[in-house]
């Protein structure tokens, strides 16, 4: 297998895509194709959070011109209206204006399979059409990274979503699901990328430039964690590859040391979210309800605890805990606590005045 790199920016990312392909010998085996990019909240797409919708018309562009019938799909955070997702963030415009379908994959039609943990349905199109995963090259504050082999976790129904976060070990989870789900490319968007405190807002958008593409998915997402600027050591879900063919520019050529993200915990402003096995509804409510929130009201530090493994170890600044998975961990130790699988956003804003005695426990 071979995994191509190619320097792009969003104007010429069509002319690049092609000389992408080129370069790895990449045609589509089948005339119906699945594109599955990571849109897992209605963030800008300048912000490195999402697949950046110029990609995906790109490709749309591209496939078309083959003659081929082009779908769609994602199932965005447990935390989001998928459909809402879709339309915040130009990817209803992007269906509307080639003639293609949108699919929500929380609705979609699906197949059992059978993994280590038992049953799991996934979506029959990775079956029926040629599934290309369209990831984005971000940090992660649980697993360092996210990346092809992550961004299939928006394949799964959202309550499975919660349980490789609750029940199973989310890097062995994610590492079993690339062994009965095998795309036919994975492309990383590397255009507009994000360091720090990812996957959402509290990290940073760096500007990379890149696309990188293979057919063999663990090996796309060894290349990529590399240029970041990861050893192979500080990723758990991701089997290490050591002899790998790589086309068009080398890792040393794009290389840059990404700024990691904290362990456990994302900051925002004087707010520190410590992630103690949370799902992603509870990190990207948690976000998108403080991106919205009057920062003003935000004076004193702040400790957010959020997830089942939930611990006071030292936290000096107020506390509050956030989501059902903390509840009993709360009321056990008398902490102010927001219900919900996950919060509504718009909740985060009430932090201030409960931490003050104005508000009771929502």
């Amino acid at each position: 297998m071979s995994v191509g790199i190619v320097k792009s920016q969003l104007e010429d990312v069509k002319d690049n895509l092609k000389k992408l392909f080129n370069q790895i010998s990449y045609q589509p085996q089948k005339k119906k194709i699945f594109l599955k990019p990571n849109i897992v909240a209605p963030q800008p797409p300048e912000t490195g959070v999402i697949t950046h919708p110029l990609l995906i018309s790109a490709l749309v562009e591209i496939f078309q011109e083959q003659g081929c019938e082009v779908v769609i799909g994602e199932g965005s955070s447990v935390a989001q209206d998928t459909q809402k997702v879709f339309e915040m963030t130009d990817y209803s415009s992007i269906a509307k204006m080639y003639g293609i379908e949108l699919i929500n994959l929380d609705k979609a039609e699906r197949i059992e399979h059978e993994w280590k943990y038992g049953k799991l349905k996934l979506p029959k199109l990775i079956d029926t059409h040629e599934y290309i995963n369209v990831a984005k090259m971000k940090t992660h504050i649980e697993t360092k990274v996210s990346l092809g082999m992550k961004n299939q976790k928006g394949l799964l129904l959202p309550n499975d979503k919660r349980k490789f976060h609750l029940k199973y070990y989310l890097h062995e989870a994610v590492y079993e699901l690339s062994k009965i789900v095998t795309p036919d490319l994975t492309i990383i968007d590397g255009i507009i990328a994000l360091e720090g405190d990812g996957p959402g807002r509290a990290g940073d958008p760096v500007d990379m430039g890149l696309l990188i593409a293979g057919t063999d998915l663990i090996e796309v997402d060894n290349v990529a964690y590399r240029i970041m600027g990861f050893d192979k050591d500080e990723i758990d879900y991701i089997p290490p590859c050591e002899k790998i063919q790589i086309l068009g520019l080398n890792i040393d050529e794009v290389k840059k040391i990404f700024k990691k993200p904290k362990d456990k915990y994302a900051s925002f402003k004087n707010i520190n979210f410590y992630n103690m096995r949370a799902c992603s509804g509870c990190i990207e409510s948690f976000a998108g309800g403080f991106a919205r929130a009057d920062k003003t009201k935000f004076v004193k530090p702040i400790t957010v605890l959020a997830g089942k493994e939930a611990e006071l170890k030292s936290h000096n600044n107020e506390i509050i805990c956030y989501g059902d998975c903390t509840k009993n961990f709360a009321a056990k130790h008398s902490l102010p606590h927001i219900n919900g699988c996950p919060p509504k956003p718009i909740q985060v804003a009430s932090i201030p005045n409960m931490l003050a005695g104005k508000d009771d426990n929502i």
